[in-house]
Formats: C-alpha cells, sequence, structure tokens
C-alpha cells in the first residue's frame, strides 16, 4: 500500500512525467484531461457535438460515460421505439462520425486518440443495431431487462415448425430464378407481417408476446438468407455449365 501510494505521489507531481489522465481513463463521471465532473442529466439535453466535449478543457468524453449512461436511442437522440425514422438516423451517424472519427485526432495527445476510437467503435456498434430490424427489436427488449437472442430461444409451436421445415423444402428444391423469387416475396411478406406484430405487442407492452414475435422473426430472416445462398449456388452451378 505504501509503495503504490508513493508511485502515486510521485507520477502526479512529476514535472515530466503526467500520467495523471491515464491513470484516471476508467473514471466516467469526469473530463479525462481537466477532471471537471459531468453533469449527466444536463448531457442528455445536449446535441452533437456539444454532448461529446468537455465544457471546460474541450477534451472528448470517455467512451465508458456513453457505454454507462445513455443507451443506443439515447445516443442518437432518439425516442426508444421500433418505429425509427431511420433517415434521421442516417443524419445523426453522420453528424456524431464527422467529429468523432479517429483521423479527426491524429495530432491530439494519446487519451484524445483513445476516446475518439473507442467512442467511434461504439456509435458504429449503436448505428448498425438501430438500422437493422431484428437486432433493433432484440435490443429494445434487452432494455426491459429481456434476452431473446442472446439466450438461443426456439420454435415451440409445431405448427410453425412444420411451416419452416416445408418452406426450408421448397428452397432446397428450387432451380430457377423464378421459384426462389416467389418464395422470396412469400417470406418478405410473411416478416413484414411479423415486424408490425412485434411493433404491436412492444407499443402495448405485451413483452412476452413480442419475445415470441421476435423468435419467429429471427427464423424468417434466417430464411430468407437460405434463399439468398440457394440463388448464388445456382448461379455458381450455371457458371460451370
Amino acid at each position: 500500500m505504501r509503495a503504490s501510494k508513493q508511485l502515486y505521489r510521485f507520477v502526479n507531481r512529476s514535472p515530466r512525467l503526467n500520467f495523471a489522465p491515464l491513470m484516471r481513463f476508467s473514471d466516467d463521471h469526469e473530463c479525462l484531461r481537466c477532471h471537471e465532473e459531468v453533469d449527466i442529466p444536463e448531457m442528455k439535453k445536449e446535441h452533437v457535438p456539444d454532448k461529446l466535449f468537455c465544457h471546460s478543457c474541450g477534451h472528448m468524453h470517455t467512451c465508458n460515460l456513453y457505454k454507462k449512461h445513455f443507451n443506443f436511442f439515447e445516443l442518437f437522440e432518439s425516442e426508444p421505439k421500433f418505429d425509427l425514422d431511420l433517415q434521421l438516423i442516417n443524419r445523426r451517424y453522420k453528424d456524431l462520425q464527422k467529429v468523432i472519427h479517429p483521423d479527426l485526432f491524429n495530432n491530439s495527445e494519446e487519451t484524445e486518440k483513445g476516446a475518439a476510437e473507442e467512442l467511434s467503435t461504439h456509435v458504429n456498434e449503436a448505428y448498425f443495431t438501430l438500422r437493422n430490424e431484428i437486432q433493433r427489436a432484440n435490443y429494445l427488449l434487452k432494455l426491459q431487462g429481456e434476452e431473446v437472442l442472446e439466450e438461443g430461444h426456439s420454435i415451440t409451436d409445431p405448427l410453425l415448425i412444420m411451416e419452416i421445415m416445408e418452406v426450408r423444402e421448397n428452397i432446397s428444391m428450387a432451380n430457377s430464378d423464378e421459384d426462389l423469387d416467389k418464395l422470396r416475396a412469400e417470406n418478405q411478406t410473411k416478416k413484414s407481417e411479423l415486424l408490425r406484430e412485434f411493433q404491436t405487442y412492444f407499443s402495448a407492452k405485451e413483452v412476452d408476446e413480442a419475445k415470441q414475435t421476435l423468435v419467429k422473426l429471427s427464423y424468417y430472416s434466417k430464411i430468407l438468407e437460405e434463399i439468398q445462398n440457394r440463388e448464388e449456388s445456382l448461379k455458381e452451378a450455371f457458371a460451370e455449365g
């Protein structure tokens, strides 16, 4: 304990080895450079770029702050809902990347470079989660304390199981673009119905029904991927003669 205290005094008093910001890198309530406390409730009312930088010294906030205190919707200044304005999300994403892209901090101090890299990665993850209907639905349930796709839920409805097995058999037997286009259209219609169903259940706070619908959605999304894979296989077979 005495040795660690002596090291801390040396690091913080040394005029040449100023490692204090690095030692406090994990503190998500203070600026990395000047250590001014961050007012989280006030910060959530702000917009990009004000919410990203310390008001006192201009240093970028640590990514840990956003991971701990901002969900993906708050990061993009949106309400946590399924029916998102994706054009708005795209604009928010571009606004964020205009000020946090790591290339903008090549000549900055190491703490700010690190903060920019971590935050840019986090923003990318948030963006692609919100853009994807299945991942967005899953994330909304996760905010409610419900794990769905991560826990590997499976379908228990025997009629639905038979339906999916039949669709997969039809995919394996399809031998033309026309066959696959028909299957794709049918499954896209089913997926669209389930997306509307999820939105209805989630808006009504019927969480159990929303979870079951999301499991179904994940299966129908996989079916569409299987149709795409079958289409590519047919093209390869045709090219080979």
